[in-house]
């Protein structure tokens, strides 16, 4: 859109604080006075449509998730969950699974075709096993802090 067209024709409708600059509250005890009880300005071009708010705590957390992977590192993590992901491949489609996943793509998930979706919701939460079910597919993705009992918990929930 041109720009000198952006105030006339396209307002933001929804606001949040990365599309305002200069934004000043004057309804606090001590804040300045104003016409309003906040003033701002629109920030130019397309970043005046941005809505939202950084999310600082998911940023830091996000920081702190990272640095714990690479800790460990990406090599052994991968070494942990691929036994697990080729457990379930080779044994979930004799539980009426078929793998949809190819074995050769070294993938630390797999996903099956599911046939009976209300059946197995039901069998795992009974067993308090939380996979991805959703969409026909069951998708299984060990991690980290899975081990083998988590596998045989979810193989006996299925069986």
């Amino acid at each position: 859109m041109k720009e000198e067209l952006q105030d006339e024709v396209l307002r933001p409708m929804q606001f949040g604080d990365r599309q305002y600059d200069n934004i000043q509250y004057h309804n606090f005890p001590g804040s300045p006075a104003g016409p309003a009880d906040v003033t701002w300005e629109l920030r130019p071009g397309a970043a005046r449509y941005e809505i939202g708010t950084t999310p600082h705590l998911v940023i830091a957390s996000q920081l702190q998730s990272l640095q714990y992977l690479l800790d460990i590192g990406v090599d052994r993590i991968q070494a942990h969950a691929s036994p697990m992901v080729e457990r379930v491949l080779r044994e979930m489609p004799a539980l009426g699974y078929p793998t949809i996943t190819p074995p050769e793509m070294g993938t630390p998930l797999a996903a099956f075709q599911d046939p009976h979706l209300d059946e197995t919701l039901a069998k795992l939460k009974r067993a308090n096993v939380d996979v991805k079910v959703k969409w026909h597919q069951t998708r299984v993705s060990p991690a980290v802090y899975n081990n083998d009992d988590d596998i045989d918990a979810l193989l006996n929930a299925l069986s």
